[in-house]
């Protein structure tokens, strides 16, 4: 199965960890990487995610995400087709980087698209009955993949 993890998911490890909900997230990160790295999961990344990530300021932040992303195994180049998906996008209320890397996504035929993104969670919510890949939290993804036995 296809995944896709936006920019702010690559950068959540590094947020305020003292913050239960970024805490929770950072860890649902790491946990979809180590299925990635266990071939569980297959991981989309594209050249919006690069030039996104290529912008990080702190040197050290912006290598710890290159790392992470060294796990991608299907790139997705930028093209015409693209383009036209994100303007797209952007007509349904997205905002032009998030549509480009849900363009991405949508292109590589991913099953889930994940952000920490509130903003983007909201519009995608909103447009999910025309988006071909699910749009959602990476820490309710997991939380929800969780089976409880009640002994």
């Amino acid at each position: 199965m296809r995944i896709y993890l936006d920019t702010c998911c690559y950068n959540r490890p590094f947020d305020d960890q003292r913050q239960p909900r970024i805490r929770l997230e950072a860890e649902a990160v790491r946990a979809i990487l180590r299925m990635v790295k266990l071939n569980s999961l297959q991981l989309v990344g594209g050249d919006a995610l690069t030039f996104e990530v290529s912008r990080i300021s702190d040197a050290r932040r912006r290598d710890a995400c290159d790392s992470m992303m060294a796990a991608v195994s299907h790139r997705v180049a930028s093209s015409a087709r693209l383009e036209r998906e994100t303007e797209r996008l952007i007509s349904l209320g997205f905002r032009a980087m998030d549509a480009t890397h849900l363009a991405s996504a949508i292109h590589a035929k991913c099953a889930y698209f994940f952000t920490v993104d509130d903003v983007l969670l909201r519009v995608a919510a909103r447009q999910s009955s025309i988006l071909p890949c699910l749009v959602t939290n990476p820490a309710v993804w997991l939380l929800g993949r969780i089976e409880v036995n009640p002994q």
